[in-house]
């Protein structure tokens, strides 16, 4: 196992993403921010460190970590800015949950939980299916500037996607196909929408060539020939196409 140490937490979230931009692990699914996220911690405070899987507690009801702290009398400290309801999270959890829970569904939070966690694995597994569609022929170009000397590989500056071999999937596997492909451009999908996805996908059944999709941050999708090609910034000959 290589390790990096880092000065910071900070330090090591930015190093991790700049490592994930850079080598785009096939596999790098559920680990794509920190809902999922899962850390490694060695305790030195005991006689005998081991290092242990820390998970966030959100599968755990609050009544059950207060009872956890009480026992052991450790203390329990709430974040003051959850109180604030000017947050759309805040009202969400202070008055549209508890509205629900009583006047619905009294096991509203368990039920939502698991829902959650169903459509996690659903798109876990799709989001690996559309993996593989791309690496078996659908993504049939993908290029851009070589790195400099010494420097990790950095992500393609456009990719192109045969429209043919795209239109024989499902209607959801075309959304995640891509859903995919932006990711390998990006690394994230912050800002890409419904409609974004939605507005692609009419671009490849478009029957003429030269029509164009502008997305967050840049991004462009074009209808070339027989592929769909997004590019990670607006290239020059592309602002002359109407």
């Amino acid at each position: 196992i290589e390790t990096i140490v880092t000065a910071s937490e900070k330090e090591a979230t930015i190093l991790e993403a700049e490592i994930i931009k850079a080598e785009r692990p096939r596999y790098n699914v559920r680990l794509r921010d920190d809902k999922d996220y899962l850390s490694l911690r060695l305790d030195g405070a005991r006689p005998f460190p081991r290092l242990e899987v820390v998970r966030p507690f959100l599968d755990t009801p609050r009544g059950l970590i207060r009872a956890y702290l009480a026992d052991r009398q450790l203390p329990f400290r709430l974040d003051r800015t959850n109180r604030d309801l000017r947050l759309l999270r805040n009202r969400v959890r202070n008055v549209l949950m508890p509205l629900l829970a009583s006047e619905f569904n009294p096991s509203l939070v368990v039920a939502l939980g698991r829902t959650a966690e169903l459509m996690a694995e659903v798109d876990e597994h799709l989001s690996a299916e559309a993996e593989a569609a791309l690496d078996s022929g659908v993504l049939v170009q993908a290029s851009g500037e070589g790195p400099a000397a010494g420097a990790p590989p950095g992500p393609p500056a456009h990719l192109a996607l045969d429209l043919k071999r795209l239109s024989t999937y499902d209607l959801i596997l075309r959304r995640y196909l891509i859903r995919q492909a932006i990711r390998r451009l990006r690394s994230d999908l912050r800002g890409i929408g419904f409609d974004h996805i939605d507005a692609l996908l009419g671009l490849a059944g478009a029957s003429r060539r030269g029509r164009r999709v502008e997305l967050p941050q840049g991004m462009v999708g074009l209808r070339e020939g027989d592929c769909l090609t997004l590019w990670s910034a607006d290239p020059g000959e592309a602002a002359a196409i109407p």
